[in-house]
């Protein structure tokens, strides 16, 4: 169960952490969205949010709907984690 866990735990990380790549990309393009972008980046509001997909190009669109699938797989597995948290317990 703690493999599961820690497996779960790690697929949120790289897809929060993919999902606020995306946005950089997207907020700043003419930034790669470097893992120093990452570093020094304070966290907002807008990181724990899906993007807003209407009235925009079409290439910012697939970004923009790369981006909210991380955030929901980011979502997905803390659900799971806390599930199963609760029935470990």
């Amino acid at each position: 169960m703690t493999i599961i866990v820690l497996t779960l735990m790690i697929t949120a990380a790289a897809a929060f952490f993919y999902k606020i790549h995306l946005q950089i990309r997207i907020l700043n393009p003419g930034k790669k969205g470097s893992l120093v972008d990452f570093a020094f980046r304070l966290p907002t509001i807008l990181d724990w949010l899906p993007m807003r997909i209407k009235y925009k190009p079409p290439e910012e669109i697939e970004l923009r709907k790369r981006a909210n699938k991380a955030l929901a797989i980011f979502y997905i597995c803390i659900i799971c984690i806390l599930l199963l948290s609760t029935f470990m317990g």
